[in-house]
């Protein structure tokens, strides 16, 4: 999703090589779904990608499921990585939300069908117990707490429905359903200048 970035494979003993070729096939299929989607990123087609035989696949994850969850594992870990948003860290309160939501909005809309993976089964099994949905909360929720810290004035309760809003706001259009307002505005999250422009607007009249 926003900071996903691919790991980087080393070569150096028997263990790196094994991981190095983890790596590749996960990194094949990211490259999978969001070129093909889901459906389309069967195990043929992954290990097409990734340069090896479907039986690798096997061998080294077991099952398609069991990759798929190291494929999400892998997404959030890079989408939610509080290491990718440093260059904010001496930022004010409301110029850090906006920086975090711009990156993460920016790098939903790059990888929307990685996106989409991450939240199928609650799209379309209405299950919010899941890995992805737990990341998401547990991320914001240190938002606040950082926010908090950065401006004692503002008051929990309130930055906490605040930020509800702010997230409905945003994320709604520009990382979950970002067709979801097509046609209605002129606003184009796609567009940095526009995304930045508009996020400041919406953090200014809630912060």
């Amino acid at each position: 999703m926003v900071c996903y970035q691919k790991i980087k494979l080393r070569e150096n003993t028997m263990q790196d090589k094994a991981m190095s070729m983890e790596t590749r096939i996960i990194n094949a299929a990211i490259d999978c779904i969001e070129e093909h989607g889901m459906e389309g990123a069967t195990t043929r087609v992954i290990a097409e990608k990734a340069g090896v035989n479907s039986a690798a696949i096997n061998y080294y994850f077991r099952s398609k499921d069991r990759l798929m969850e190291q494929v999400i594992a892998t997404a959030l870990k890079n989408a939610f990585d509080w290491e990718d948003f440093k260059s904010s860290e001496d930022m004010n309160a409301p110029e850090r939300i906006v920086d975090i939501l711009d990156q993460l909005t920016e790098g939903a809309l790059k990888y929307q069908r990685i996106v989409r993976a991450l939240f199928y089964e609650t799209y379309a099994r209405g299950n919010y117990d899941t890995a992805p949905i737990v990341s998401m909360r547990a991320f914001f929720t240190e938002l606040i707490d950082d926010l908090l810290e950065r401006d004692p004035s503002l008051e929990r309760d309130s930055l906490r429905n605040a930020m509800v809003q702010i997230l409905s706001a945003v994320l709604l259009p520009g990382m979950l359903l970002p067709g979801l307002l097509e046609g209605i505005g002129t606003l184009d999250l796609a567009d940095k200048d526009d995304r930045r422009a508009y996020i400041q607007q919406v953090v200014s009249k809630l912060l």
